[in-house]
C-alpha cells in the first residue's frame, strides 16, 4: 500500500493579488479577478500546481536530469525522448505532475481566504495600468487598462 500525504498550505498575502478568472465579465473592468461560488477571491489549484512543477523543472534542469517541456504534449513524456529507459518513459515531474498520457500522482485544491470563510469583508479594489512599449520604455497610446485585485 501506498503511503499518503497530506500538506496545507497558509499563504499571507503583504499586498492585494491578481488572479485572472476565466469568463468572469465586469463593467469597465479588463482583467476581472479569480473568484469562488462565494464572491470571494481565490488561487486556484492548477495555478498552485503549476508553479510548483515549473520549480521542479528548474531544478532537475539545474541538476541535469532529465526533464521535458510542458504544456505542449509533443514535447512532453513519453513523446519527447528525454528519457531512454524503455521501462519507464516519463522524466520525474511528468511521474509527480503527470502528463497528457500519464495520471497525476499528486492532487490540490483552491486557496481561499481564511477571513473570507469567517465572514469578515473583502474589499476589491480596481487599478489602473497603462501599457508600456518595451522598446521605447515609454507608455504606449490607446493602452489604458484596470485590473481587479
Amino acid at each position: 500500500m501506498k503511503e499518503r500525504w497530506r500538506f496545507s498550505l497558509i499563504a499571507e498575502l503583504e499586498t492585494a493579488f491578481h488572479t485572472l478568472g476565466p469568463g468572469r465579465t465586469l463593467p469597465l473592468i479588463d482583467r476581472a479577478l479569480q473568484v469562488d461560488v462565494q464572491g470571494n477571491p481565490m488561487i486556484p489549484a492548477s495555478s498552485v500546481r503549476g508553479r510548483i512543477r515549473a520549480h521542479l523543472e528548474r531544478l532537475l534542469r539545474a541538476t541535469k536530469q532529465p526533464v521535458c517541456c510542458p504544456p505542449r504534449p509533443d514535447r512532453m513524456c513519453p513523446h519527447a525522448g528525454v528519457v531512454t529507459d524503455v521501462e519507464d518513459p516519463y522524466c520525474l515531474a511528468c511521474h509527480i505532475f503527470g502528463s497528457p498520457w500519464r495520471d497525476s500522482a499528486v492532487f490540490f485544491q483552491d486557496l481561499h481566504l481564511v477571513d473570507a470563510a469567517r465572514g469578515s469583508e473583502t474589499v476589491l479594489a480596481q487599478r489602473v495600468g497603462v501599457g508600456i512599449n518595451r522598446w521605447l520604455g515609454s507608455a504606449q497610446e490607446q493602452r489604458l487598462y484596470f485590473t481587479e485585485t
